[in-house]
């Protein structure tokens, strides 16, 4: 996935953040945007308990409101209550999508959205379209996959190619908000789509707005900052960029260990998907397991994807959440675009079981 160049603007965004300043231990910088508001009267009379739960759980696990995953819910199966063909078995009318919060799953087949971003969200070791302890945080990481909550418009037309898909869903957001957003966020703001400039979706939906998105910019903890660059990683006269080294430095002020890059320049000049590697330009770095002591998909790469998203902004709890839950997630932070791979397999992407990849440019 291509990130492009970084302007100098940027570089100097990121290597101008004070040192010494250390990220917030507890609380979400956005002001609840993780969790999203209190559920209104129309949500606690309307959702089944279990499916509340689960919406709640997964808006705090992706990082997104939760009235935004069970406006969908609602609008697709009525939280699973619908007796349509497809919500507890077989496939829908139009023969392409299952489950409370209907997936697309290649007919039946098992690929499209479902194949993509399908999660165990019970642990059971099973992915079930039609359990809604997997298809309701499946849909929170897709939904955070597809834009969430920095672009609402984006993440729910994402979900169905519908303008009043959207609008239907906003609505849905605003009947279920039983809080409004925070005064210091409640600033009018604006939002561009590929279609036209609108007032920004999230107001009165219960997501902050005014900045939430930006996630307050990077902030540096409190370690050495000490980190490995491995023989062989770079290519003969191809350094990192300046702006990446440092964000790995801010990396290693949360990582308790020594992170070693194991791939930074020295990499192929196109990504599988074709666009110009960030390794490439020296905006990307792989953080192998061998080296670094772990092993696929295990532990040891949880924290240091947990580091990056530590050092992109996010508040402990939903970097944590994140790095566990594992794909291809892109943070905006003060103009600086921040992608972090891991614990994914897909041809756009390639295979990240093995390594964490993170990759810095302009938003």
């Amino acid at each position: 996935m291509k990130l492009g160049g970084i302007a100098a603007f940027v570089i100097s965004v990121v290597i101008g953040m004070p040192v010494g300043i250390v990220l917030l231990l507890g609380g979400d910088t956005c002001d609840g945007a993780g969790a999203g508001p209190a559920p209104s009267a129309a949500a606690a009379n309307g959702i089944p308990a279990n499916y509340l739960a689960l919406y709640q759980a997964a808006g705090r696990d992706y990082g997104i409101p939760w009235n935004l995953i069970a406006a969908i819910g609602s609008i697709e199966t009525d939280h699973g209550r619908s007796t349509a063909p497809g919500v507890s078995s077989g496939q829908n009318f139009h023969g392409c999508c299952a489950g409370p919060m209907q997936f697309h799953n290649d007919y039946g087949g098992g690929g499209g959205t479902w194949g993509a971003y399908a999660v165990d969200g019970n642990r059971d070791g099973n992915k079930n379209i039609y359990d809604p302890r997997d298809a309701i945080p499946s849909a929170g990481n897709y939904l955070r996959a597809s834009g969430a909550p920095r672009d609402l418009h984006r993440a729910i037309f994402a979900y169905n190619h519908s303008e009043a898909y959207v609008q239907s869903v906003l609505a849905k957001m605003r009947e279920y908000a039983g809080s409004a957003p925070s005064a210091s966020r409640a600033a009018s703001t604006t939002t561009t789509t590929s279609t036209s400039t609108t007032a920004d979706p999230a107001a009165g939906t219960g997501l902050p707005t005014g900045g939430c998105a930006d996630l307050g910019g990077l902030t540096a903890g409190s370690g050495d900052s000490s980190f490995t660059i491995a023989p062989g990683a770079n290519a003969a006269g191809r350094p990192l960029s300046p702006a990446l080294t440092t964000f790995i430095g801010r990396m290693a002020t949360f990582y308790d260990g020594t992170l070693v890059v194991t791939t930074g320049t020295n990499h192929d000049q196109f990504t599988t998907s074709g666009n110009v590697s960030d390794h490439f330009t020296g905006n990307g770095v792989d953080f192998g397991m061998v080296l670094n002591g772990g092993t696929d998909d295990g532990p040891v790469g949880d924290a240091i994807a947990a580091s990056a998203f530590l050092a992109a902004g996010l508040p402990r709890d939903v970097a944590i959440s994140r790095a566990r839950a594992g794909g291809a997630q892109t943070i905006v932070s003060n103009g600086v675009r921040i992608q972090i791979i891991w614990k994914i397999d897909t041809p756009s992407v390639g295979n990240h079981h093995n390594h964490v990849h993170v990759g810095i440019g302009a938003a």
